[in-house]
């Protein structure tokens, strides 16, 4: 029983690294539709305050740049991950 305890504890970290970054990239991928749909109702609808409309602008703008970039960052995380994990079988 021993021997499998071992197996697994020196194999966990190999199999649980990918895990983050894939979840974070699925996140901002099925976040982008939602930031499109703002952004055309943002275009489309005129709002009376201009206030108002700056404010949901600088937010939409936020959300892009927060979003792009998150999907930038998870996919190179994941990539690292996989490059170490070829490294480490060759």
């Amino acid at each position: 029983m021993t021997l499998p305890l071992a197996l697994l504890r020196c194999i966990r970290r190999p199999f649980v690294a990918p895990f983050a970054p894939r979840l974070f990239l699925i996140l901002f991928r099925y976040s982008q539709p939602a930031l499109i749909r703002q952004s055309i109702q943002f275009v489309t609808t005129t709002s009376s305050s201009v206030a108002d409309s700056e404010t949901s602008g600088y937010w939409l703008v936020f959300s892009a740049v927060t979003i792009y970039v998150g999907l930038a960052v998870s996919l190179r995380a994941l990539l690292l991950v996989r490059l170490d994990s070829l490294t480490l079988n060759l």
